[in-house]
């Protein structure tokens, strides 16, 4: 596909940031220390995540157009 190793890598944790839900230890830990409720923290850590995949993607995404990675 003529993609470098840092591009492929850097898709692979974007996808990976675009969503945390409830089977995530670090959801848990992040509703339980700030005493979430399971609905609070699917809603604000939900939108959060996708937020930082969204966000990450288009990052991403100029890099490549750019030719910088």
């Amino acid at each position: 596909m003529g993609l470098s190793p840092i591009a492929v890598y850097l898709a692979c944790a974007t996808g990976a940031q675009i969503m945390k839900h409830a089977n995530s230890s670090g959801w848990w830990v992040t509703t339980s220390l700030s005493n979430m409720t399971v609905g609070q923290g699917i809603r604000s850590i939900g939108v959060a995540s996708v937020i930082s995949g969204v966000t990450g993607f288009a990052v991403l995404y100029l890099l490549l157009v750019t030719g910088i990675v």
